[in-house]
């Protein structure tokens, strides 16, 4: 069955192929015209840039067009990474001032602390100063009561 097919359609299967060819054929032909008429046409411009014909010419603005499309490329990524550096950096420096602040608002409180501390330190060094003040004349006074008991004892004892 499939035989009888391939039999069937070999002859088609012939006449598209040398219709291919021949198209082939034309399409190279007017390919080649084509060339001439660029050459004669693009002659004088290509001998002013230096070049043996259009196509080179081409090649080359190609090549250049692709260069330069990397390096836009890379640009464009440098451009993004230093962005991202910049704007990472820039939160940073935002945090870092948060708690530099925060620091100095705790420095600020601590130093009134101090300050609070140092004059209960002076209201209560004051206190004891006046207390020992107090119990040396207790003291003097223990002392003196002390030598007139001592007295009034040897005077009950006479």
């Amino acid at each position: 069955h499939v035989e009888r097919e391939l039999k069937r359609l070999a002859p088609d299967v012939k006449k598209a192929q040398n219709a291919h060819s021949m198209l082939a054929s034309c399409i190279s032909a007017l390919q080649s015209v084509i060339d001439e008429a660029e050459h004669g046409i693009f002659a004088s411009f290509c001998a002013k840039i230096g070049v043996g014909h259009i196509r080179e010419y081409e090649e080359r603005q190609l090549k250049v067009a692709e260069k330069e499309s990397q390096v836009r490329l890379r640009y464009d990524q440098q451009i993004a990474r230093l962005t991202h550096q910049s704007q990472f950096e820039e939160e940073q420096l935002q945090l870092t001032q948060g708690c530099l602040a925060m620091l100095k608002k705790m420095q600020e409180e601590e130093e009134v602390k101090v300050v609070e501390l140092k004059e209960q330190k002076r209201v209560l060094q004051e206190e004891i100063t006046s207390g020992q003040e107090t119990i040396a004349k207790l003291r003097g006074g223990l002392k003196a009561l002390n030598e007139t008991l001592d007295e009034k004892t040897k005077t009950v004892e006479q």
